[in-house]
């Protein structure tokens, strides 16, 4: 089976650096989109939720936040514009 990743010709050092990079700035940008998306969702469906770390806390926050990743995974995989 070929693989992109053992050809050294394939991808040169530098450019495999500046993705390393992007990759990274990719990851910020998704978080700075999603983490007020997800608040959004929180805020909508438990206004009184106390942001406190307990245990049971933290389950209801992730439950509240999910739909928004879910969602963003679901319209990244799937073509929708047919």
């Amino acid at each position: 089976m070929f693989s992109v990743y053992t050809c050294s010709h394939y991808a040169s050092f530098s450019s495999q650096v500046f993705n390393i990079f992007q990759l990274g700035g990719n990851f910020v940008s998704y978080m700075l989109d999603s983490v007020p998306l997800g608040r959004f969702c929180q805020r909508a469906w438990a206004p009184n939720f106390k942001d406190t770390w307990s245990a049971g806390d933290v389950g209801r926050y992730f439950t509240y936040t999910l739909p928004a990743p879910l969602f963003e995974l679901d319209w990244n995989l799937f073509d929708f514009s047919d």
